[in-house]
């Protein structure tokens, strides 16, 4: 199995002087370019680990053909170790046979679409839950929460507009209207 670094999966330019403190041009003159040139990027000041890079600590999932990197080395991804716990074999066959299938997007992959629309628009950002954005969905559970009168989707309007992410190196969109 060929699996790219993540660096490799982050082609999106980042702002050479993104740190804006007096350490940014200090630290910059100290920093070898050729450092670690598969996991540094010092355009952006990110440090991405790289599963084909030995001095890294991040590696493959234990699980023989799951593609989720873990740190440290030798565990399972958060989604095997879920689905071990439930398995009657030890850890070492599981590893070797089980096959993950996962409805989650996989690291690069572009979300479905939120599923609300009104008057004839739909929302146009990434779908996060029960077929709704983020917003959509945090409106629709405070409404319901606290059994408010009418509608949600009354009180509520699609979005027209996708955040990005604010980390410059990440080419996904953002999830939320603000933070990471």
């Amino acid at each position: 199995m060929s699996i790219p670094s993540v660096t490799a999966l982050v082609p999106a330019p980042c702002a050479a002087d993104s740190p804006d403190s007096d350490w940014g041009p200090w630290l910059r003159a100290r920093l070898d370019p050729a450092w670690r040139s598969t996991e540094w990027r010092p355009d952006c000041w990110l440090f991405t680990g790289s599963v084909h890079e030995p001095r890294s600590s991040v590696s493959l999932c234990r699980t023989s053909v799951c593609d989720t990197v873990v740190s440290p080395a030798g565990i399972f991804c958060p989604f095997c170790r879920e689905q071990q716990k439930r398995s009657p074999q030890p850890a070492d066959e599981f590893a070797r046979t089980f096959v993950p299938e996962r409805d989650r997007v996989p690291f690069g992959g572009v979300p479905e679409q939120c599923g609300f629309s009104r008057g004839g628009q739909r929302c146009v950002r990434p779908r996060h839950c029960r077929q709704l954005c983020v917003t959509h969905y945090t409106q629709w559970k405070a409404h319901t929460s606290r059994k408010l009168s009418g509608r949600w989707e009354d009180t509520t309007t699609p979005y027209t507009d996708t955040p990005a992410c604010p980390a410059p190196a990440c080419p996904l969109p953002g999830l939320y209207g603000r933070g990471l």
